[in-house]
């Protein structure tokens, strides 16, 4: 995601409509560009609490509301706050351990044998799983076990990439960054709200609106109509795309490609309309047992994002 600048609540109150200069002048709050997003009372109190919270936790990508259980909540990139009014002192959120349940969904990876020589490395409880080179460095500097929780798992390779799973957390190890700021945090709030969430009840209110909006990335989503066929059929692609906010994308181009068990490939164009929506559908006939894919590609302007589906053929 592109780093813009944050608006402050002072340039944006020459911009807001009056109903919502009450929330401005009520209450701290903080508006994300970004994601056109805000932040507020003990939600931003508990964001600004880290020294560098947009590393840790990232932009906002709901605002706040109640989920199914009556708890108030908040996403963002790579954590997700709960509210506890019941809690004596402030801010009274807490972060849901996103890493064990994350944990649970990925399953373990390949263990990356540590050094014999643990002064590189420190247990964490004592009895605990070891945290080791910049993954430690990065642990005591960003807050430790009350940030990140307690390790739930060696350093381990997950789609080729060196990580290692926190309560809270999970590090990730990229070489190529340049040194210093080689171990990133996953997107785990993201990653929880696509697995756990229903994005269409919580588009962002229609404050926002009022706002100057930047669409800055497309998330693409493919769904077939019918998981299973026989040799020959008729087969359906719903294609949803939405920009960073969840805001249904209007007027992008989506190819479907889709790739037959016998190799026959086929493509089709087709646009989103209002809605984020496209649909495709396609003839096949003959095919042998096996699956089907379906490569999706969403494109507008320089923006960019793929997906992929697929359907079994059994005779």
């Amino acid at each position: 995601m592109k780093k813009w600048g944050l608006l402050t609540l002072t340039l944006l109150v020459g911009l807001m409509l009056p109903g919502l200069l009450t929330l401005a002048q009520g209450e701290d709050a903080r508006y994300f560009p970004e994601t056109g997003h805000w932040v507020t009372g003990d939600f931003l109190a508990m964001y600004n609490s880290v020294p560098n919270p947009q590393m840790v936790f990232g932009y906002p990508i709901t605002d706040a509301f109640v989920d199914q259980n009556g708890m108030q909540i908040q996403y963002f990139q790579r954590a997700r706050f709960e509210l506890h009014p019941e809690m004596p002192f402030e801010p009274r959120v807490m972060l849901t351990l996103l890493g064990e349940y994350l944990y649970q969904v990925d399953g373990p990876g390949a263990v990356v044998p540590t050094a014999s020589n643990m002064t590189a490395c420190r247990r964490i409880p004592e009895d605990g799983l070891p945290v080791c080179y910049a993954f430690l460095e990065f642990f005591n500097t960003n807050g430790g076990i009350a940030q990140f929780g307690y390790p739930i798992s060696e350093i381990e390779i997950h789609d080729g990439v060196m990580v290692q799973y926190f309560q809270r957390a999970r590090f990730e190890w990229k070489p190529d960054l340049p040194s210093g700021q080689r171990v990133v945090l996953t997107d785990l709030g993201a990653r929880y709200f696509d697995l756990y969430e229903d994005p269409i009840r919580l588009l962002p209110s229609q404050e926002g609106d009022n706002i100057p909006y930047t669409v800055i990335s497309l998330n693409a989503h493919a769904f077939v109509r019918r998981p299973s066929l026989a040799s020959s059929g008729h087969q359906f692609v719903d294609v949803v795309v939405q920009d960073q906010n969840l805001r249904p994308a209007e007027n992008v181009t989506v190819q479907v490609i889709v790739r037959l068990p016998n190799g026959e490939g086929l493509r089709y164009v087709a646009l989103t309309n209002e809605h984020g929506m496209a649909t495709q559908d396609f003839l096949f006939n003959g095919q042998p047992d096996g699956i089907a894919e379906i490569f999706i590609i969403a494109t507008s302007y320089e923006l960019e994002d793929r997906t992929v589906t697929s359907f079994s053929i059994w005779r």
